[in-house]
């Protein structure tokens, strides 16, 4: 009976050891896309301001 017992346990930490696991790599890989996603923002943002003022010294 308390061998049972320890198995449940052993086997309940287990798959909630997986489970944390699996939820770490998934904020992991959504943080890796975040900072892509806010890199290329940077990235079109310093290109249309760039853009922006280039065009407006033709402009006067």
């Amino acid at each position: 009976m308390l061998i049972d017992q320890l198995k449940d346990k052993d086997d309940c930490i287990a798959m909630l050891e997986a489970k944390m696991a699996a939820q770490e790599a998934a904020s992991k890989a959504e943080r890796r896309q975040s900072e892509r996603m806010m890199e290329a923002f940077l990235r079109n943002s310093q290109t249309i301001t760039s853009t922006t003022t280039t065009r407006s010294k033709f402009l006067f």
